[in-house]
């Protein structure tokens, strides 16, 4: 969760971080108060989007009158296409020199990262003029000394301002930690210095940096608002002559003021501040959800949250409908590619009750753009006979108010079907494939240019990986139908279910684990109070989790600390941080982990640990390895209908830091004698792809190797239902990922249909 500036300093006040004052105001409000603070005021447009500088956001005002016709002109516009409908006014502060702090996630680093510069609203990620001085920290240590000395050196900044310094970082690490922050950044940052103080020298800095990491403070003087002179080009606003009148309430104010001045002389003071939360860590958190602020919502993304499924806008005309993430984005790209451009991203998720599809349906009939909805479903744990339902509850015998295009399959896709027949409604076309769908949403939308795909330049060369594997660091995928499985969180209702459904397969579940239920049984099964205890009891070859996102990394490593050698962890909304402290430590105990956020692992008629369907998958040489759940059933059932079987399939998750990846599957798929050739299933975001092809150039492994890539047609900046599937602004791209596979002779499958057809070749 994205927080505008003022939200961001309000969590930065709480963790001890100097603000400046503030006071906002809302567009349409009958009333504005004079700030309790005196003139000259800075007026800044509230906004989730970078910028708004450059927009006009950033005004300067001199008096009350000034002050209301900033505010006019503030929220009278639009900044990346939203109505600016807050605004923050805070007094202007006097500095010298603006610099440049953050804590933040860094995937690329696997790690957190503590940025410093001397050059604040400079692109961090850049490191213009190699000034960015960049630590790599420790969860949940948090910058050393050194590291945070290193900070320091490089603002170039006088001695006398080191222990303010350490404070603030110290600060700052505790809002981090405290508030489960994926970012936390101040640009620009001032240093206000007292008289007696000798500046340190400064070098010539360059004046023409660019916009700041995450967009955050776009040319930062115009950002902030607040200018070295304190008389910067602020807009109109600013040209208004200082109010000379002095009434006792406003002499009082100013000297108030002028006395907070100097109190944070030989201080730090927050400019701007930019703040996200991890939306997996605020489950019961209402200290957290007081940061949300619903006026930055639109109507349709309200809705969204309220129901609980993932939902991105985006600017075509196919109202677009899918369960699993994976799905949605491969679905995107289909119609994208074909000139049936995408309205939106909306992943029913894995419930589709007739309340959540009466607010899917909402959305999209909802939707002035969209003509026609595409409604593209895979059976796995979600019956397509139970959506099938839904969707004609919520119709009630009427037709339905946009065409819609139905495509259903796997699990309990005859029995929708056959509901769906029996509505008998002239505007839902149900169609058998992709191929069908595309064919008859031409007859209901008019084509548009179809999308492409950017490849790199001729000269691009792949990056080196972002981490060494050895390649005698693991062998043959080891588990089979003798492996003995325990359930963590086993007493749980959807952890009851999958053990049914495990055992019926013939996986070999011996043993839960649920605290303070220990001596209890479920399904049969004895139930044990901790890990140890039933390690002690039985022999443990793999244990699969269940419980919620917060608990989800401690328990891992419970598992792993009592010996147990594989863990797979099917829960979703693991908060970030937590996975960065314990996957190290995994590392250490020599524990191999599949997931967060994963369906799972299968060896066909063998062994099931996870919540994959069992119907997709048969017998044979080909290994999958995914992102994505839907797409791995997606793809298992296309070969399997072909004649080309799985040796065995692993979904490495969806997340943005999880234990496997797919060099770890490629090791293992070399060293597995029944495995002839590899089938990889990313997507967009992160390196997990561009990893693999770099080592795979190396260690060639003697078996062919295809891949298919979904949200390839995603707009950067986008979250798409799984949080690793975001294209980075400062990625290489759709095509640079493409384009490293390629070069590293895998076969690319332009799509799902394609999969079968490819696959044979290799074999």
């Amino acid at each position: 969760m994205l927080l505008d500036e003022d939200k961001s300093k309000d969590l930065f006040a709480a963790a001890g971080i100097p603000v400046p004052h503030g006071m906002v105001v809302r567009a349409g409000d009958e009333s504005r108060p004079e700030p309790f603070f005196p003139p000259p005021w800075i007026v800044k447009a509230l906004v989730l989007s970078g910028g708004r500088g450059k927009a006009g956001g950033v005004l300067r005002a001199e008096n009350k009158q000034a002050l209301d016709k900033a505010l006019d002109a503030v929220f009278a516009l639009k900044i990346g296409g939203e109505p600016v409908r807050l605004a923050r006014v805070e007094p202007a502060v006097e500095h010298e020199r603006e610099l440049y702090l953050s804590l933040s996630v860094s995937r690329d680093r696997a790690g957190m990262v503590l940025a410093a510069s001397g050059s604040g609203g400079m692109d961090v990620e850049s490191g213009a003029n190699g000034s960015v001085r960049i630590e790599t920290v420790d969860l949940p240590d948090g910058p050393t000394p050194y590291q945070v000395r290193s900070a320091f050196f490089a603002l170039d900044l006088p001695h006398a301002a080191w222990t303010p310094f350490n404070e603030l970082v110290a600060a700052l690490w505790k809002a981090v930690r405290g508030n489960n922050l994926l970012l936390a950044e101040i640009n620009p940052l001032v240093y206000l210095q007292d008289e007696h103080e000798e500046p340190a020298e400064e070098d010539e800095k360059d004046e023409d940096s660019d916009d700041s990491a995450n967009d955050s403070a776009n040319d930062s003087a115009d950002e902030s608002g607040n200018e070295s002179s304190g008389n910067g080009d602020t807009g109109e606003a600013g040209a208004e002559s200082a109010d000379e009148s002095s009434n006792g309430k406003a002499a009082a104010s100013r000297k108030a003021e002028e006395k907070r001045k100097e109190e944070c002389k030989g201080r730090f003071l927050a400019l701007d501040a930019k703040c996200e939360i991890d939306s997996s860590a605020m489950c019961g958190r209402k200290d957290l959800e007081a940061y949300f602020e619903p006026s930055h919502l639109k109507e349709e993304e309200r809705i969204s949250r309220d129901a609980g499924f993932a939902y991105v806008s985006l600017t075509g005309s196919v109202g677009l409908l899918a369960n699993g993430a994976g799905l949605a984005m491969a679905t995107m790209d289909s119609l994208n590619l074909a000139g049936l451009p995408a309205a939106n991203f909306l992943d029913l998720g894995g419930a589709a009750d007739e309340r959540r599809m009466g607010r899917a349906l909402e959305l999209l009939f909802g939707d002035l753009r969209v003509e026609a909805v595409f409604i593209n479903l895979y059976g796995g744990i979600l019956s397509c006979g139970d959506v099938a339902k839904a969707l004609a509850a919520v119709l009630g015998g009427r037709p339905p108010q946009k065409p819609l295009v139905v495509r259903m399959a796997g699990n309990g896709a005859s029995v929708g079907l056959g509901v769906l027949g029996s509505l008998a409604q002239p505007d839902i076309h149900v169609v058998g494939d992709m191929a069908e769908a595309l064919s008859v949403l031409r007859t209901l939308t008019d084509q548009k240019e179809p999308a492409r795909i950017v490849m790199p330049e001729d000269d691009w060369a792949p990056a080196p990986p972002a981490s060494s594997h050895d390649a005698a660091d693991i062998g043959a995928f080891p588990l089979c139908r003798e492996s003995a499985v325990l359930v963590q969180g086993a007493t749980g209702r959807v952890a009851g279910k999958h053990i049914e459904l495990m055992r019926a397969y013939g996986t070999n579940v011996v043993a839960g684990v649920t605290p303070f239920k220990g001596g209890a049984e479920v399904n049969g099964l004895p139930v044990y109070d901790c890990v140890a205890d039933a390690c002690r009891e039985h022999r443990i070859d793999a244990s699969i989790i269940f419980v919620p996102g917060p608990f989800a990394a401690d328990a891992a490593l419970e598992a792993a600390r009592a010996g147990i050698p594989w863990v797979v962890c099917i829960t979703e909304g693991v908060p970030q941080q937590d996975m960065l402290a314990v996957l190290p430590k995994l590392g250490c105990l020599g524990t191999r982990l599949v997931g967060p956020n994963t369906p799972g692992v299968i060896v066909p008629r063998q062994c099931k640990i996870g919540i994959m369907p069992a119907e997709p998958f048969t017998p044979g040489p080909v290994a999958v390895f995914s992102r994505s759940g839907t797409l791995t059933y997606e793809a298992a059932s296309r070969l399997s209908g072909e004649g080309m079987g799985q040796s065995f399939c692993l979904g490495i998750g969806g997340d943005p830091f999880t234990g496997l990846d797919f060099v770890d599957c490629l090791q293992m798929a070399a060293a597995d004698p029944e495995t002839r050739a590899v089938l990889l299933i990313g997507e967009i975001g992160g390196r997990a792809e561009e990893d693999a092809a770099a080592w795979l150039r190396e260690h060639p492994i003697g078996k062919p190797v295809a891949a298919f890539v979904a949200g390839v047609t995603a707009p950067p900046g986008k979250r798409l239902g799984h949080a690793g599937a975001i294209l980075e602004e400062h990625s290489g791209g759709a095509g640079a990922k493409l384009a490293a596979l390629r070069e590293a002779g895998i076969s690319l499958c332009a799509s799902l249909d394609e999969v079968p057809k490819v696959m044979a070749e290799l074999l």
